[in-house]
């Protein structure tokens, strides 16, 4: 009441011109307020508010036409919270003594079922009882894992309980929570142990003797699609790597079955292009560690929410399940040993440095590449690489996957060698017995060797003989390429020359005949010049794998002898091809 009487009906821009007539003093501070107009103004002013410090947000009121609701129920004003909200399920409840108050401890559950602590609400009148479910809002969501229980939980900060989900049976997810630790910036620790998690869980190296999982995600959200390519590092977390894809889909799917055919249809032949070819990558970035439960997650999640986009909806789809094995891990390189259909093989992320022309990895200096080492198979605690740099993984990891560490003599195991300086020593001998006794480590076998020559000519007005030429040195089993290289040079006129691993050596060992190669195929992309392939020389040949370089005995024609083949660089796909110089025995 004014002296003008009850002003409650009033306009609120009515109302305003009361306030302003009171004076500040030590028990009155009036809160600043802004007029807006347009959707920029509000916006501004929106962001203004909730940033003050302590603020809880911003409220919004209808300026002309917005009398005081004497029971607090109106449709004309907003209020802008600084605050999340997850749906949880009661497990406990606990009577506020002398009040008809409640406070509730909650959980959520994982993706296989399995209940999540995620807290105690603040005191509340809403009654529930055990097994509701229940709308709390918060300010931030933390996660926590304890090493020694291989559990994960979670804890929310000045969490309110809003309303009792009545439409609602199942609480949500573990997958929802951890989007929801990261939207409101909340902590990932390591309660045990009181290191976070993000000083890098990458560098985490798990049990050998464990069976862990990978797999991959193909992530929709609208039109927009990247990868998430998962690996298990204890029964409680998973790591992971964000692999981003060149295109979007055609359209936005409605149902999970239509995005899996619109993957399937038009994304997997880019993906499989790249995981078929050593010299493709992926950008690619590191995902925050999260729950296990993420490796048996599939299905679609409705617009708004976590893992969707605010207008479209979001799918999971998982395109690849395998076994997985930790190799070398160092603050800019990771490798990893995977089983499966699509990664299979040694897999390799990198950390390069940023260049203009490649997308979505952000302005930063530098970022990360992933590719599958098709070639380069030799694991990188026992390449010539980490040899000269004198490294060694931490005592009790080998860093091999374990068909090769069961093969590893007892006397040559530098794992098991708690002194660093002797488990770099053993290491060493073991890599120069490796190369001294030929040990087999990897594959061996018969094989045919192919040198191709493959020509390109133009019109013979323009000019005469070959514009191009190429020359392919392969090794062949039963047609199906195990190595292949391209040089500028004849391979049987030279002892050491270097070239580039071929494209398409797959289809060139299927050659068995000079062939002529029409425009506008694999081993001839021009659009208009022909090509002819001739076939120089076939002969007998043995594979032998050390785990170092590649070696190959040829038996008979113009390259007899024991040949090596070696990366210039780790992870390069420029090669020499050399001929090892004859020694008595």
């Amino acid at each position: 009441m004014t002296e003008e009487g009850d002003i409650h009906n009033l306009d609120y821009s009515e109302r305003l011109k009361f306030l302003d007539k009171l004076p500040n003093s030590e028990h009155i501070i009036k809160a600043e307020n802004r007029i807006v107009d347009n959707a920029e103004d509000l916006r501004n002013a929106v962001g203004f508010f909730s940033s003050q410090e302590g603020a809880e947000g911003a409220y919004l009121k209808i300026f002309n036409g917005f009398p005081y609701e004497l029971d607090g129920k109106t449709q004309q004003n907003l209020k802008y919270k600084n605050t999340y909200s997850i749906d949880a399920e009661v497990k406990e409840i606990h009577k506020v003594k002398g009040s008809e108050a409640w406070n509730y401890l909650c959980t959520i559950n994982a993706n296989n079922g399995r209940a999540v602590p995620i807290g105690r609400t603040y005191n509340t009148n809403i009654k529930l009882k055990v097994g509701d479910i229940v709308k709390v809002e918060f300010v931030n969501l933390n996660r926590y894992f304890d090493d020694k229980l291989k559990r994960a939980w979670y804890n929310w900060w000045s969490p309110r309980v809003i309303m009792a989900r009545e439409d609602k049976k199942v609480p949500d997810t573990t997958a929802t929570a951890d989007k929801l630790v990261e939207a409101s910036h909340g902590e990932i620790r390591n309660r045990r142990a009181k290191v976070a998690l993000d000083a890098d869980p990458y560098m985490t190296l798990p049990d050998e003797n464990k069976k862990l999982l990978g797999m991959c995600h193909a992530h929709v959200r609208g039109k927009s699609i990247h990868l998430d390519l998962r690996f298990q590092v204890s029964s409680d977390y998973a790591v992971g790597w964000t692999l981003y894809i060149p295109k979007g889909l055609s359209k936005v799917p409605e149902t999970f079955k239509e995005c899996k055919e619109l993957v399937d249809k038009e994304i997997m032949p880019i993906v499989k292009t790249k995981l078929e070819d050593s010299t493709q990558k992926f950008n690619c970035g590191k995902k925050e560690p999260e729950p296990v439960e993420w490796l048996d997650y599939q299905g679609m999640v409705q617009k708004g929410e976590v893992g969707a986009s605010k207008n479209e909806p979001g799918f999971f789809y998982i395109i690849d399940r395998f076994d997985v094995e930790f190799g070398t891990q160092k603050p800019y390189f990771h490798e990893y040993f995977c089983h499966g259909t699509l990664f299979k093989g040694r897999i390799v992320v990198r950390l390069l440095e940023n260049k203009e022309s490649w997308k979505k990895t952000g302005e930063g200096l530098m970022t990360w590449m992933c590719s599958v080492a098709l070639t380069e198979k030799t694991p990188y605690v026992i390449s010539s690489r980490a040899v000269k740099k004198k490294w060694t993984p931490p005592y009790d990891h080998s860093a091999l996957p374990a068909n090769l560490k069961s093969n590893v003599p007892k006397e040559y195991r530098y794992w098991t060698e708690k002194d660093p300086t002797k488990r770099l020593e053993k290491r060493d001998e073991f890599v120069v017995e490796i190369a001294k006794k030929q040990l087999k480590l990897d594959s061996t076998g018969p094989a045919k060797y192919k040198v191709l020559r493959q020509t390109w000519k133009g019109q013979k007005v323009i000019r005469e003989g070959a514009s191009r030429t190429v020359y392919y040195f392969l090794m062949c089993q039963n047609d199906v390429a195990k190595f292949g290289l391209a040089f500028q040079n004849n391979p049987l006129k030279n002892d050491e020359l270097t070239g580039l691993i071929a494209k398409e050596k797959s289809e060139l060992c299927k050659i068995r005949e000079d062939t002529n190669i029409k425009p506008g195929t694999k081993l001839n992309p021009t659009r208009e010049t022909p090509s002819e392939i001739t076939i120089l020389e076939v002969g007998n040949a043995t594979i032998l794998n050390t785990t170092n370089f590649k070696r190959y005995r040829i038996k008979n024609g113009g390259m007899s002898g024991t040949w090596q083949t070696y990366s210039i660089n780790d992870g390069s796909v420029m090669w020499t091809l050399r001929k090892e110089k004859a020694t008595k025995d």
